[in-house]
């Protein structure tokens, strides 16, 4: 799902660049969002170090830190999962530090 959710929306900047959001939102039915809210956490991070493995073999590259986000979904009837996902920038600080990044 996030692995699709790259190669679908890749950006070609240049010869051997390609761009793919960093910044993913997991929109769940609410009852898979109440089953999986006490391992959210530790699910966000393996989902991103799968982002950046995948990333790694297509030669993607990011913008920013990757991030994954789950969510409960507004929508009372939803059964499925939705995905949204952008380019997040880095932020520097006003001293000039990176915020954020990792």
């Amino acid at each position: 799902m996030l692995l699709k959710e790259c190669d679908d929306h890749v950006a070609i900047l240049g010869r051997g660049r390609i761009l793919v959001p960093n910044s993913f939102i997991l929109l769940l039915p609410e009852p898979s969002y109440s089953d999986l809210c006490g391992h959210s956490g530790q699910l966000e991070k393996y989902l991103a170090n799968r982002v950046r493995r995948h990333a790694a073999e297509q030669h993607y590259s990011f913008v920013g830190r990757v991030t994954v986000e789950l969510r409960p979904s507004s929508k009372t009837n939803a059964a499925k999962y939705q995905i949204t996902s952008h380019v997040a920038p880095i932020r520097v600080h006003s001293t000039g530090y990176v915020v954020g990044h990792a």
